[in-house]
């Protein structure tokens, strides 16, 4: 039956969830916040930004915190641009949906 006028149910939190639930947010954040280790040899930063952006972008590219989109443009290259330098630092190209996505997204704009 409905509350009677001028009152409203306010339900009681589950008092067993919610002392669970720091643990399960600090366990997740562990999932999603790892360290970066991130290093920038002393030619690039003797050859300036774009070596450095250079040097960045591959290095979060082979570590899978950037798709290819994301690197090429840190590094201001254009796709086939990024493409050789992979292959001139033989490094692999690791193509999933999400660069899949990102090309369409690309094309359709008109780059």
């Amino acid at each position: 039956m409905g509350s009677p006028a001028g009152s409203c149910y306010v339900p009681q939190p589950n008092l067993q969830k919610l002392t669970k639930t720091p643990f399960v947010i600090k366990r997740a954040m562990k999932t999603f916040i790892q360290p970066i280790n991130l290093q920038i040899s002393s030619d690039s930063l003797n050859q300036g930004e774009q070596a450095i952006r250079l040097e960045l972008a591959l290095q979060l590219y082979v570590q899978n915190i950037f798709t290819f989109a994301q690197a090429r443009h840190l590094a201001n290259l254009s796709v086939w641009e990024f493409q050789q330098v992979l292959g001139q630092h033989q490094i692999e190209r690791h193509y999933n949906e999400a660069d899949l996505a990102q090309d369409i997204e690309t094309i359709n704009a008109g780059f």
